[in-house]
């Protein structure tokens, strides 16, 4: 048995400044920009509600239902709009409706929970604002729902001097009646949430009612509440309760004749199993003459979606059979979350492996083939959810390849229930469901779940291993089958039981059987093993994997046997994400795990999708070759794109040339900013990498390529790491060390790169090599930042050198000392051996470039009007043409492109 066991101190503000404010922020809205034209964008773009949606309000308007519902993409909240025939079948707009207000506004940080009528011709909206602070009302209208005109002051706020609502006031229901608006709305002083009501008669100036808060009995929360206006022309309220600070939301009802007195009821809705197992709530409910809709937010540990309920006495609800019936967004990065077990085999001599992969949203199946000791997946996956039984996810598939045929066998969600479904496919890739669910739930110990198939073929047809569950325990049954189609259960109990026992995989020889199962144990799941002779009667040997700390589970074990070993591929669960790793063993018993991980998480939204920057260009043969650095909203890989005029460019492919390092290598969570230079045969990148287990600090990297695209790494890496740290004798680069650029002159590599110290002071520093790997750092930095009030006073970086007769020029970035906002621009110095740089008088005539930045800011309203950055220059005749970043007050990242006659940089 073996244990899969699984530092930097303060980070200061310059490292946050300098690689938060310019590595992070570089992608959030970066694009290359010519003359104001984008000429080459991020790649599929992060949907705005990719993290939870809730829903905010529905009204029939006509014969559609209209609803505005709150979505998050894991940051912000905002405010969508959908349509509905149905009121289940829903058609989302593709942007939302109504953002954040702008900056240092009251509701600039967030915009969520809508209320909205239409009132006549006019939509009015209320709606839930903060600026980070507090949580005040705002009011907006509209006159088509979508195009929405905001008040520009919340028109209700915390009241201080109330004991109850002083300190946030959030989630209104309006209604109107009798000419008068009446609001419904959740108050706190920071310690419980109540109810209270306000009367306006213009939706704008509102005044709190006297009996406030009203009395929902000692519950601990009452949130969210709805009002409908019965027939009896009283009241009846849907609202979210939290009994206690432990339990999760549920849906409680209350009625009352005035509006004020309220008659509490029974529970409406509670947590159920599948995607709202966890909670219940925000509630909202039209009457359709005796019958009642609800739509409510289901939660089930990860993600909140929205589910519809129906009743025709508004104290019975029943749930519809599609729920959820509206999701969060999906974003291109299908297994960007996690991945999970599946099925291996060996075709054609290549091992294959269909595997399940979730993007925090639903679950799919994908393909990886092994090409030497390295996974490579399919871009996009092979088998998706279906319509019906399993719309809601499909994963841990077995695979077998029968002549020509490949048959699956796998599990499909439909928000509730897990059951096994069938397919078949004669590429592996293309797949046709059939006759499914294949095995559903049971009567009896599998009556609420039938999942996790494994299938070998016997003389008497086939035999699965599956995982059922009652409710209360799980266990490991078999079903035969002649088919592979029509199953019939064996035994009707099953051959192994435990409180949670899931995922078995079964191999079978000569001495009998062997099955690899998972149990939750003490410290999480453990991967167990059991012996039989015959495959029904098993015999338990106990755990054969554990996690240990680091590693929060280990589960779903794919086995077989090669040149006498046992092979394992199997799950890991760090607490944030499932990887696949491998395990050997001699006796299946005792196993040692690979160093590194097979199968990783994809990006969760593209890999660049959330910007481009950071690019180096070449030309050659009259193309332009630019390698760049993507974004995904997590980490930064390196990319390819050719141009013929520097302008308009074409991705090589929708994947990274240059992905992160492997797990625990020391550039496992960035490598950006590369540098390339042909150099004979050879394509050189440096580039800037660090690794996050363990960590490990900013550093450069070096790799090798014969075409610019396939990149192998030399086992010396990093080959530049920071300097010596160590109070006042530190090394002035001992924090960390990036954005390198390099020139080959004779035998000598000449390398000039930015740094840091703990004093955070940034400057530009010099290294020289004999090969490109083995480097020797210059003592001090070859350039520092001006005096306090130039433009460059309060540091230099993002060095871009260029060797021209009897010389070089050094582009670099500046910022100045925070009087400018912290503006960055691009400067100019120049040097006759590389390492003694002079931006002033001692530049002699003809050579001396000019004192004032190169490139500026640009105006108010530009798209670089707070900072310009990042020079990547090239000499090209007599043109110096410059790729830079630039943004704007909103933190807009573009890349922009400019030229320049050699003689303009002059004095």
């Amino acid at each position: 048995m073996i244990n899969t066991g699984k530092g930097r101190g303060r980070v200061i503000s310059i490292w946050n400044f300098f690689f938060t404010y310019t590595f992070t922020c570089l992608f959030i809205l970066s694009s290359v920009v010519h003359a104001q034209q984008i000429v080459f964008s991020p790649g599929i773009p992060a949907p705005w509600d990719k993290g939870d949606v809730e829903p905010g309000a529905v009204i029939k308007d006509g014969s559609l239902f209209k609803m505005w519902f709150t979505g998050s993409d894991g940051k912000k909240y905002s405010i969508g709009y959908a349509v509905s025939k149905d009121g289940i079948n829903w058609q989302r707009h593709e942007k939302p409706v109504f953002e954040s207000g702008e900056e240092n506004k009251w509701d600039s940080f967030s915009t969520a929970y809508p209320s909205v009528i239409k009132d006549g011709d006019i939509y009015k909206m209320w709606y839930t604002g903060s600026s980070g602070k507090k949580l005040s009302i705002g009011y907006a209208v509209s006159k088509d729902g979508i195009s929405w005109e905001r008040n520009e002051k919340p028109m209700f706020e915390p009241d201080e001097e109330d004991v109850w609502d002083g300190f946030s006031v959030l989630y209104p229901m309006v209604i109107k009646e009798n000419n008068k608006y009446k609001m419904f709305y959740t108050g706190t002083a920071g310690i419980s949430y109540k109810i209270g009501i306000a009367v306006s008669d213009d939706g704008i100036k509102w005044k709190r009612a006297e009996t406030n808060p009203i009395n929902l009995g000692e519950k601990v929360h009452s949130f969210h509440p709805w009002i409908v206006k019965d027939l009896k022309e009283g009241y009846s309220m849907w609202y979210s309760i939290k009994e206690s600070p432990k339990t999760g939301f549920k849906i409680g009802s209350a009625y009352s004749k005035d509006g004020i007195k309220w008659d509490v009821k029974k529970e409406a809705l509670k947590p159920y199993l599948g995607w709202d197992i966890k909670e219940v709530f925000k509630p909202v409910v039209l009457q359709e003459g005796n019958k009642y809709k609800m739509w409510y937010a289901g939660f089930d540990g990860r993600k909140t979606r929205i589910g519809i309920a129906e009743s025709i006495d508004s104290i019975k609800w029943t749930r519809h059979g599609k729920n959820p019936v509206f999701n969060a967004s999906e974003g291109a990065g299908w297994d960007g979350d996690s991945v999970f077990r599946g099925g291996i085999i060996q075709d054609g001599g290549i091992y294959k492996i269909w595997y399940s992969g979730f993007n925090g949203n639903r679950t799919s199946i994908g393909l990886a083939s092994l090409k030497g000791m390295d996974w490579e997946k399919r871009l996009a996956p092979v088998f998706s959810p279906g319509i019906d039984w399993d719309r809601m996810g499909v994963g841990y598939p077995f695979v077998m390849k029968e002549g020509s045929i490949y048959k699956m066998w796998y599990t499909g969600f439909d928000g509730t229930m897990l059951q096994i479904g069938y397919a078949v496919s004669k590429d592996g890739i293309n797949w046709q469901r059939r006759d499914n669910p294949v095995l559903k739930s049971g009567k009896d110990w599998d009556k609420v779940q039938a999942a996790y198939p494994f299938v070998m073929k016997d003389k008497n047809g086939y035999r699965m291993y599956y995982s059922g569950y009652d409710g209360k325990k799980m266990g490991i049954g078999i079903a035969v089958s002649k088919d592979g189609i029509k199953w019939k259960r064996f035994l009707n109990k099953p051959v192994i039981e435990d409180k949670e026992v899931i995922s078995p995989w079964v191999t079978r020889d000569k001495n009998g059987y062997k099955m690899w199962y998972s149990v939750y144990g003490d410290n999480g799941y453990e991967i167990h093993l059991a012996s039989s002779l015959d495959g029904i009667k098993w015999t338990k040997h106990g755990a054969a994997i554990k996690p240990d700390g680091k590693i929060k589970d280990v589960k779903g074990a794919m086995v077989f046997i090669e040149n006498q070993l046992y092979n394992m591929y199997y799950e890991e669960f760090d607490g944030f994400k499932n990887r696949i790793a491998q395990a050997f063993s001699k006796d299946g018993k005792d196993w040692e795990r690979r160093l590194t991980t097979a199968i990783d998480p994809g990006p969760k939204d593209g890999w660049d999708s959330y910007g481009v920057g950071g690019a180096w260009v070449l030309k050659e043969d009259g193309i332009y070759k630019m390698w760049y650095s993507g974004h995904n909203n997590e980490t930064f890989r390196i990319g390819y794109a050719t141009s013929k005029d520097g302008i308009n460019w074409e991705r090589f492919t929708q994947k990274p040339v240059f992905d992160i390092g492997t797990s625990g290598s020391w550039d496992d969570a960035h490598a950006a900013y590369p540098f390339v230079m042909k150099d004979g045969n050879l394509y050189k990148m440096w580039y800037y990498g660090y690794g996050s287990s363990p960590k490990q600090p900013p550093s450069i990297g070096y790799a090798a390529s014969i075409d610019g695209i396939n990149w192998e790494r030399p086992d010396a890496n990093p080959v530049l790491s920071p300097g010596v740290k160590g109070g006042e004798t530190g090394s002035w680069d001992d924090e960390m060390i990036g954005y390198p650029v390099i020139i080959k002159e004779g035998k000598i590599y000449k390398m000039w790169y930015a740094g840091a110290n703990v004093y955070e002071e940034w400057q530009i520093g010099y290294a020289e090599s004999k090969d490109g790997v083995k480097w020797t750092k210059f003592f001090a930095p070859a350039l520092v930042p001006g005096e306090k009030d130039e433009w460059d006073g309060f540091a230099v970086s993002y060095p871009m050198v260029i060797s021209v007769k009897g010389g070089y020029y050094l582009w670099y970035t500046g910022i100045d000392a925070r009087k400018d906002g912290s503006a960055m621009r691009i400067g100019l110095a120049y040097s006759k051996d590389g390492i003694s740089w002079d931006k002033g008088d001692k530049v002699d005539k003809g050579t001396k470039p000019a004192l004032e930045p190169q490139i500026d800011i640009g105006d108010k309203g530009e798209w670089n009007e707070a900072s310009s950055f990042s020079p990547r220059v090239m000499l090209d005749g007599d043109a110096w043409k410059i790729w830079f970043t630039g943004f704007d007050a909103k933190r807009g990242f573009k890349i922009g492109y400019t030229e320049k006659k050699y003689e303009d940089i002059l004095e």
